[in-house]
């Protein structure tokens, strides 16, 4: 028996949980091959029920952002994780502007590092969204999902699929600045943070 657990679970213990409780006492050693313990395991399985995606609440700060562009002083920031950008060659970093978007169920950020553009979708509506971003030797796809922490806080989640990171990101709003935070999925070092100003900001 193997069970994969996908890198954005926050509480894999959860996971493991049900895995005991339900499964694992249907397949105990020296009973695979009981019709019996099958018919326990069947019936188990079918009583379980699995909860409806939440969907989070919006932010009535999003018609007012959207579609703004926010700049940042010279740094040597990346929401590339570290991992990644050893793996795909890329040199360039320094995040020079982010600006935001949205729509029905989903938003999209878009960034500039260097000389390159990226551009992410993220579901609203409790759904990733996948997107696809060129790096210099490869083609990486991100799945993405965010919530509105607070009314002026975004909180999104980068998973890279078929590998072992991600990135953790905040968009803090206020008045005419943003304040964007990161930090690894897995590391989990301290977050870095850095503030932009509104480009068109009167």
């Amino acid at each position: 028996l193997v069970i994969a657990i996908t890198e954005g679970v926050s509480d894999a213990q959860k996971t493991f949980d049900v895995v005991r409780k339900h499964l694992i006492h249907g397949i105990q050693e020296g009973k695979a091959g009981s019709s019996h313990r099958d018919e326990q395991l069947q019936e188990m399985l079918s009583s379980l029920t699995l909860e409806e995606n939440k969907v989070a609440s919006r932010s009535s700060m999003e018609s007012e952002i959207n579609h703004a562009v926010y700049r940042f002083e010279k740094n040597e920031c990346s929401l590339i994780p570290e991992t990644q950008r050893w793996m795909a060659f890329v040199t360039e970093s320094g995040i020079s502007q982010i600006s935001l978007s949205f729509a029905e169920k989903e938003g999209r950020l878009s960034w500039t590092e260097g000389t390159q553009n990226y551009e992410v979708s993220f579901g609203l509506d409790g759904d990733d969204r996948y997107s696809v971003t060129q790096l210099p030797y490869c083609e990486n796809v991100i799945a993405s999902c965010g919530y509105w922490e607070a009314e002026n806080v975004l909180h999104l989640i980068f998973r890279m699929i078929e590998e072992a990171h991600g990135m953790e990101i905040k968009i803090q709003l206020e008045e005419n600045k943003a304040t964007l935070s990161y930090q690894p999925t897995i590391t989990k070092t301290s977050w870095i943070s850095l503030t932009g100003i509104r480009s068109d900001h009167r």
